[in-house]
């Protein structure tokens, strides 16, 4: 059963757009987003270590706060998993492996490093560190 904010049932389509609306005034701010990715991230390469946990830590992620996106490919050794990108500010694609044979036109995200992008806007390209 579908529940709404209060952890009541939504009965009718009001319900559902005040659920929606809460949402949106509560979505978190770019920078909130980040900074819960990389301390979340340095939380999981701290336990590893304290555990002597000697494999690597290897993720690839895209998120989204429902305006701005983003994409991290990272990893504690050498060997991230791969992550590629295709497209324009106003249409992009994130993938783990290019979709077609056309491969050339397939960028890969950089070990270590996360892509952001909004729908029309600059696409941008950072460093990942925690």
């Amino acid at each position: 059963m579908t529940r709404d904010g209060n952890g009541g049932p939504m009965r009718t389509e009001d319900d559902l757009r005040q659920a929606l609306a809460s949402l949106e005034r509560h979505a978190p701010s770019a920078d909130s987003v980040l900074a819960a990715l990389r301390g979340a991230t340095a939380e999981i390469v701290d336990i590893m270590q304290r555990a002597g946990i000697t494999e690597a830590f290897r993720m690839t992620a895209a998120l989204s706060n429902g305006q701005r996106s983003w994409a991290v490919r990272f990893s504690t050794d050498d060997e991230p998993p791969s992550l590629f990108w295709h497209g324009e500010p106003d249409e992009l694609i994130v993938v783990s492996e290019p979709l077609d044979g056309a491969a050339h036109y397939w960028r890969p995200i950089p070990p270590g490093h996360l892509l952001s992008f909004e729908h029309g806007r600059e696409i941008a390209m950072e460093p990942f560190r925690v």
